[in-house]
């Protein structure tokens, strides 16, 4: 019986997936131009051209991939001569990964079993690392057929993704028991992936990658060229990763910051950039005054909103802001965004109570005073009135971030030590060779 509910699961998910990866291609053709060379990615038909034998690091969509460029970053300096692959599944990721120096960027193919055994056979990855907790079945368990090894790193796991993931044990379970490295980003994490079935010698506690993050040295440079846009001593707030069950509850807020603090703008970043056209047009059908990034229109003393409807900038804003509100917060639907990278810009940071992705980051920083959670836009205009009106009070909660931040650092070293305990040799094998 259980070897029938075995092969009925796989035998679904094969299926399942057979006909939503089909639809998804049709509606990717329909799409028309410049999709040609991705959908050719996706089917494993358009090969990434590096070296032989990279480490294979896939990162699911942007922040994951903005994880992994902090272990690039760290692999690099240890490595220099590492092939690196990094894959991710979505548009705004893999721009985000076609950025980074010294990488070979490409879509995730499909987790067919046959375009997955191809795009093994072309790539040859010396090992297999996956940002956080995206696991395809196929991919995975064809990878440990041929004795590549597996790991998951920055490896995270909700209460929610554990009791989906046992619904499926047939699929998952093979991939868990193969892994040969976990590196968690907490004790509750671990406890979370040895349920799942993972071996307690392959796991360690290594921490969280993000609290790595390095704001550069240009921050002060890329503070000073926004704020010429919109003026030094004015008050300025990001609301960022905005979903768009959240855009009603920030009109909210927005309209109760202006009414206490007129001069202040806010700068609204949706998530994606499918919401970047329905955003404005709402905006200017509320008679909001708002000016759109992508075209460079001015920013004046009557704007009430800058939309960052571009990719690549969220970070120069942070680096510019008062403070920082963290998307997918309000609505249970996805989770939360990272709270790291406006606290390690010197932000104090608002979210609301849905950040189940990030509860562990979110604790800290609430913890120390550098975070507070907010309720709906009513909260979230009342507490943005209460710092922008109180610099000093403002001040304290954006270093209680920051030292949360510095405090928690080092996990990406944590994280390449304990691969390389797990798996001796497999991120230097062949370097002295020539490569190419």
């Amino acid at each position: 019986m259980r070897g029938l509910r075995t092969l009925s699961i796989r035998w679904l998910y094969g299926a399942g997936l057979g006909v939503a990866g089909g639809a998804w291609l049709v509606a990717q053709t329909l799409k028309g131009a410049g999709r040609g060379r991705r959908l050719a990615q996706r089917l494993a038909l358009h090969p990434p051209v590096f070296a032989r034998a990279p480490l294979w690091i896939h990162a699911a969509s942007l922040g994951e991939v903005g994880v992994a460029a902090l272990l690039v970053a760290r692999l690099r300096s240890r490595h220099p001569r590492l092939p690196l692959l990094l894959t991710t599944f979505t548009e705004t990721g893999l721009a985000r990964a076609e950025a980074l120096e010294g990488v070979t960027a490409h879509h995730l193919p499909l987790d067919w079993a046959w375009v997955m055994r191809r795009f093994l056979n072309l790539v040859t990855p010396r090992a297999l690392w996956v940002v956080e907790t995206e696991l395809w079945p196929n991919l995975l368990i064809l990878a440990q057929q041929r004795g590549i090894p597996t790991a998951v790193v920055n490896a995270r796991l909700s209460a929610r993704a554990v009791r989906r993931y046992r619904r499926l044990a047939p699929l998952f379970s093979p991939v868990a028991a193969g892994l040969a490295a976990v590196a968690a980003r907490s004790e509750e994490d671990a406890a979370r992936w040895r349920a799942l079935g993972v071996r307690p010698a392959v796991l360690q506690v290594t921490g969280n990658v993000k609290f790595d993050l390095d704001p550069g040295d240009d921050v002060a440079a890329r503070r000073l060229a926004w704020r010429a846009l919109w003026g030094e001593g004015r008050a300025v707030w990001v609301a960022g990763s905005v979903r768009p069950e959240e855009e009603r509850p920030l009109l909210i807020a927005l309209r109760r910051v202006r009414e206490r603090v007129p001069e202040s703008l806010l700068i609204w970043a949706p998530r994606h950039p499918q919401r970047f056209e329905a955003v404005w047009r709402e905006l200017v059908a509320q008679g909001v005054s708002v000016a759109r990034r992508s075209r460079g229109e001015a920013v004046t003393a009557a704007t009430e909103v800058l939309l960052l409807d571009t990719l690549g900038e969220l970070t120069g804003c942070y680096a510019a802001a008062d403070l920082a509100f963290v998307g997918g917060s309000l609505s249970p639907r996805y989770g939360g965004h990272s709270p790291v990278e406006p606290a390690a810009l010197g932000l104090a940071v608002l979210m609301g109570p849905h950040r189940a992705h990030f509860n562990d980051e979110a604790a800290a920083l609430e913890a120390a005073g550098g975070l507070v959670t907010v309720a709906d836009g009513e909260t979230l205009g009342a507490q943005v009135v209460a710092w922008l009106q109180d610099p000093e009070r403002r001040r304290q909660a954006a270093e209680r971030a920051h030292a949360v931040v510095r405090a928690n650092r080092g996990a990406a070293e944590r994280t390449v030590d304990w691969f390389e305990r797990r798996c001796p040799g497999v991120l230097t094998a062949g370097l002295n060779a020539t490569t190419g």
